[in-house]
């Protein structure tokens, strides 16, 4: 083919004659909606602009945009929910796994007063609000997560006499009364049956609930730091009978702290007319009698017979 305007030879498919710049009127052409007037002076230029073309589809063919894609904001706040809710999990684990309380070693919780509130009663006249009494469970872990090392025959057996000694002093110091004897000595016989008995005097009997408060306390530290020690198995009988007598002193600390408690809104109104007392002398639910309790004590304690060196 070649170009009726200059005579160049044309190749297939051209539009344009490559030597003049005319266009090639003999090769058929696509209709298309842009028509190109012929300029001579374009046709002398070395270089020549080209208009743009505008893309037209096929027939038959429907062009629609492409939608655009879009992310999706739910994404971020499902994972977010999902890593809160994770974390709250391990924080009630983690708080029921260390917290104070019925933590497998008989050891009731830790029972806090001073608050001035008193303790009300429910329908069934069980102080709410209390704690709940030891259990017949001896392992705990030791306060704060620690793990116990275990302990060889020798360091077991002086484990066990020491606890016995410390078990001995602090018996005394909350409240001791040898059988046949008419009076007791310690903090319950010389300070708690002096105040309790206040009728006036509301902010003193808070301050009794707190000082019983508080020797429960000590005294569930003590039985939960001996619980956890891994003791040798050829003593481990003697551990277990001394963890009996250290739930027998908690359980009278829960019922002198439960009574103390008590009595800060339900005082002594006259002599005989005590309603703290249906507290302390297991009128009241679940609990004990501190007599029967003190009664159990002191027969545990007789029947111990601490162990032989190794």
């Amino acid at each position: 083919m070649f170009c009726g305007n200059c005579g160049a030879r044309l190749s297939p498919g051209d539009v344009f004659c490559a030597s003049c710049g005319s266009p090639v009127s003999a090769a058929p052409v696509a209709p298309t909606d842009i028509t190109v007037p012929f300029d001579a002076n374009a046709a002398a230029a070395t270089t020549m602009e080209m208009p743009p073309v505008a893309y037209s589809p096929p027939s038959g063919e429907q062009y629609a945009p492409a939608a655009p894609v879009r992310s999706s904001s739910k994404v971020p706040i499902l994972v977010a929910v999902a890593i809160v809710v994770a974390a709250a999990a391990g924080v009630v684990g983690w708080w029921f796994v260390s917290s104070p309380g019925w933590n497998g070693g008989g050891i009731p919780p830790v029972k806090t007063t001073g608050n001035g509130g008193g303790t009300s009663t429910g329908a069934t006249g069980t102080p709410t609000g209390t704690v709940q009494p030891p259990t017949e469970e001896t392992t705990t872990p030791l306060p704060g997560g620690a793990s116990a090392t275990a302990l060889s025959d020798p360091d077991s057996y002086d484990a066990l006499i020491s606890e016995w000694e410390t078990i001995t002093s602090m018996r005394a110091a909350f409240g001791e009364k040898l059988p046949g004897a008419s009076k007791g000595t310690g903090w319950i016989y010389d300070t708690w049956s002096r105040l309790i008995g206040n009728k006036g005097d509301r902010q003193a009997r808070v301050n009794l609930a707190d000082e019983a408060a508080s020797w429960q306390n000590r005294i569930e530290t003590a039985a939960a730091t001996f619980s956890a020690l891994k003791i040798s198995p050829a003593y481990q009988p003697y551990q277990a009978d001394l963890m009996a007598i250290y739930n027998l002193l908690s359980e009278r600390a829960w019922v002198y702290a439960s009574t103390s408690d008590y009595a800060i809104d339900h005082p002594t109104v006259s002599k005989g007319n005590e309603p703290w007392r249906a507290v302390q002398e297991g009128k009241t639910g679940n609990l004990r009698a501190a007599s029967d309790i003190l009664s159990d004590l002191q027969h545990a304690i007789a029947e111990y017979v601490p162990p032989e060196a190794p």
